[in-house]
């Protein structure tokens, strides 16, 4: 039987890439690799941040696709990459320039006859897809091609209050999507996104976990965190991997661990704080003035081994988002077997069991976090038994979620 010839193009747009991390990058990451084998061309158009050249090198050549940095003017570059122009300036410079591109790329191409244009982000999404309506129309009575467009939403701006909520529901006015896809990570986006776009166009899945490793032998620990490890000596260790952003909330992880240690004079306990972000300097300020400094490492970014073992040799994790704690980062720690303390928001309830593979705390209750922290700290016993149960727990969880994942949904693109 003879392999049907690609003619379908596919082009995906996200402002969330390298060097940006977190729950964005892997969604495009894992799309890419459910969907290059149906494109006749795959073209990846993101944002032209500073000092990314080796990472796009072999990003492409790994991926086979056509990378692309947007704005390439060296002028609006430099704006793009001003820490004093607001983000949605950027978003609306970098939008400008990918639909400047779009027709020359779809034009480059003359076996094209379909074109799947995948966005990340409402602001990016609605944008885009009001401001190619054009586009379409010239590209379908001119050339007879046809243009897909989906937005990928990865939660909400719920989090950010009135005002976040305030600009979402109006950009969202504007959108011109055929397909929204939205990644139900326990907060109101599911409900929210399906109410403004309609059943028949909007679709909800669960973000599976990906794990970051093959084998979490504790014996192939990364050497310098050995030697951490080492010069801790029998020490309880508190870690987290969630960047640091607004959203992550990571101020009361120290502020519960400033608790836990000084409520209860713990004097060989140490926070580990994996990631990085614009809150960096910020929460080391606050670990300083509370006089905790050198009670907390903050490790920047680390590769996905050196994570791994990190959380895996952790007493316990710690996931102190407002807005919600059904993230990869919470479910990987439970995987890892290591007993996760988070607070109850979102829909953080749908994979911790509560005193029985993590514990739950009320949402923002740092007292009660603290004191979760020395439930963990006395009591040797719990902690072993939460271990194997958020090990067993969540295994037979994952397993349920692969035949609801993205899979099905992101295929949809391509054969519809």
């Amino acid at each position: 039987m003879v392999e049907p010839k690609k003619k379908t193009m596919i082009i995906q747009i996200t402002y969330g890439f390298y060097p940006i991390t977190g729950g964005s990058v892997i969604d495009t990451i894992e799309i890419l690799k459910i969907i290059r084998e149906h494109a006749l061309v795959y073209s990846l158009l993101v944002p032209n941040f500073a000092n990314t050249e080796e990472f796009d090198t072999i990003f492409a050549s790994n991926y086979n696709v056509n990378l692309i940095r947007l704005p390439e003017n060296k002028l609006l570059k430099k704006l793009f990459n001003s820490s004093k122009v607001p983000s949605f300036i950027k978003s609306v410079i970098f939008t400008l320039n990918v639909l400047a591109e779009l027709k020359k790329i779809i034009l480059s191409h003359t076996k094209t006859q379909k074109v799947t244009i995948i966005t990340h982000g409402i602001t990016i999404g609605s944008l885009l897809t009001f401001l190619i309506t054009p586009l379409r129309r010239i590209l379908k009575e001119r050339y007879s091609i046809e243009i897909v467009s989906a937005i990928f939403l990865h939660g909400s701006l719920e989090h950010r209050g009135k005002m976040g909520r305030y600009y979402e529901n109006m950009i969202s006015k504007i959108a011109r999507p055929n397909w929204v896809f939205v990644v139900d990570d326990g907060s109101l986006a599911k409900r929210k996104f399906i109410k403004i776009f309609g059943e028949d166009k909007a679709t909800a899945f669960y973000h599976p976990h990906l794990p970051r490793y093959k084998d979490s032998s504790i014996s192939q620990i990364n050497t310098n965190i050995i030697k951490y490890h080492e010069k801790l000596g029998r020490k309880f260790i508190i870690v987290s991997s969630h960047n640091f952003y607004p959203v992550k909330n990571i101020e009361d992880t120290i502020i519960s661990f400033h608790k836990f240690i000084q409520k209860y004079r713990i004097t060989n306990s140490y926070l580990i704080l994996i990631g990085s972000g614009p809150l960096e300097q910020h929460l080391k300020k606050l670990a300083n003035k509370l006089g905790i400094g050198d009670k907390i490492k903050f490790t920047g970014m680390l590769n996905n081994k050196e994570v791994t073992h990190y959380v895996k040799s952790g007493d316990c994790f710690v996931s102190t988002s407002k807005y919600s704690n059904l993230n990869n980062s919470t479910k990987e720690a439970l995987l890892m077997g290591t007993p996760v303390l988070a607070f109850d928001s979102g829909g953080t309830s749908r994979i911790i069991i509560n005193n029985k593979t993590g514990m739950l705390i009320p949402n923002g209750d740092t007292t009660a976090l603290s004191n979760a922290m020395y439930t963990i700290y006395t009591n040797p016993k719990l902690k072993k038994k939460m271990s194997y149960m958020a090990y067993k727990v969540s295994t037979k969880r994952i397993k349920n979620e692969k035949s609801i994942s993205k899979v099905r949904f992101i295929r949809r693109l391509v054969t519809s």
